[in-house]
Formats: structure tokens, C-alpha cells, sequence
């Protein structure tokens, strides 16, 4: 079966998690395929737990990039 390509949008706290459990093999058939964050500080550490992932700061640039099929909205409650 072949991999979901999935993209984070929002890398804190929440968006970090749902990276994490993806990498851990807590989801299956899913693979961290893009990242997005308005806070350069946060795409850093996207980059160094995803090398070679591209990472963005606008989310409509990831989702035109065609990175990813779907997507994870961890953006704070306000931002939905």
C-alpha cells in the first residue's frame, strides 16, 4: 500500500506532535511530505526533524507545490 503524503500546517506544539507520532509509525501508511509556519524559528526545527522535506511559510504555496495530498491544521484555534 503506498504512503499518504501529508503536509503540517502550523509546527508548534501540536503541529510538532503530529509529526512525531507520524515518524514513531503511530500512523501508518502515512509519510511527513511538507511543512508550513509563519515563524522562520519553527521551519528550522521542521528542517532538522524532516531533512529534505521543503518547508513554507504560506500555506497556499504548499498546497500549490502539490507536496502533499493532505494536510494537518495545527495552527492555533483562532487561526482555523
Amino acid at each position: 500500500m503506498r504512503k499518504v503524503r501529508l503536509g503540517i500546517v502550523g509546527y508548534g506544539n501540536m503541529g510538532s506532535a503530529h509529526g512525531r507520532y507520524v515518524t514513531e509509525g503511530k500512523v501508518d501508511n502515512v509519510e511527513i511530505t511538507g511543512v508550513c509556519d509563519i515563524n522562520p524559528e519553527r521551519l528550522k526545527v521542521a528542517q532538522s526533524d524532516f531533512p529534505g522535506v521543503p518547508v513554507f511559510e504560506i500555506a497556499q504555496d504548499m498546497y500549490e507545490s502539490g507536496c502533499c495530498e493532505a494536510v494537518v491544521i495545527a495552527t492555533p484555534h483562532f487561526a482555523h
